[in-house]
């Protein structure tokens, strides 16, 4: 029963959060190609658990639909449309006092880029699904709304090789890009 009532003062160990982003990638220039990524808005989904007050866990799933373009004297511009998946887990560090919980974390995982357009290469291949390992870093804060339940604004930050689905010939810039993407949201804490 004591154990009980302890882990009841605690407060909340796990939370659960829905978030919509905004996807603001980077220009990059390399092997004579420059590519870039539209803006785009999407979903975040997060779960997180914490191990005591102040140090947790989470794993999340994000999507966005974007086109990755790209341009060089060689090809012109070719523009791949391509769903993306985010998969990432990541350590948080929070500060669980009062009303307002700042926090920051870091982690990696993937980015799953999956073409949505059809697209040949200068080989006469047609381009494919790529996976990208990607470094997630961020801030942000929970704002208490109610007992269980928040709003939670953040700045997340992912690094990773600029993909060029599987083209080394005409797509492959060889440079590391990054991607930012604020998102607001509600977290549902249990």
């Amino acid at each position: 029963m004591s154990m009980a009532t302890a882990a009841l003062a605690q407060g909340s160990r796990a939370d659960i959060s829905a978030n919509l982003t905004g996807v603001f990638g980077q220009t990059v220039t390399g092997n004579g190609i420059q590519q870039t990524q539209t803006n785009s808005a999407g979903g975040l989904l997060s779960l997180r658990y914490f191990v005591n007050r102040y140090a947790g866990i989470e794993g999340n799933y994000s999507y966005t639909r974007n086109s990755q373009d790209y341009s060089s004297t060689s090809i012109g511009t070719v523009g791949v449309q391509a769903g993306v998946h985010e998969v990432t887990g990541a350590f948080v560090l929070r500060h669980a006092r009062g009303p307002i919980q700042p926090f920051v974390l870091a982690g990696g995982g993937v980015l799953v880029f999956s073409p949505t357009s059809s697209a040949v290469t200068s080989t006469g291949l047609p381009i494919s699904r790529e996976n990208r390992p990607t470094f997630l870093y961020g801030l942000g804060t929970d704002l208490k709304l109610a007992k269980s339940v928040g709003l939670r604004v953040q700045y997340r930050g992912l690094l990773y090789q600029a993909p060029d689905f599987h083209d080394t010939a005409d797509l492959h810039t060889g440079q590391t890009t990054h991607t930012a993407v604020p998102s607001v949201g509600l977290v549902f804490k249990f």
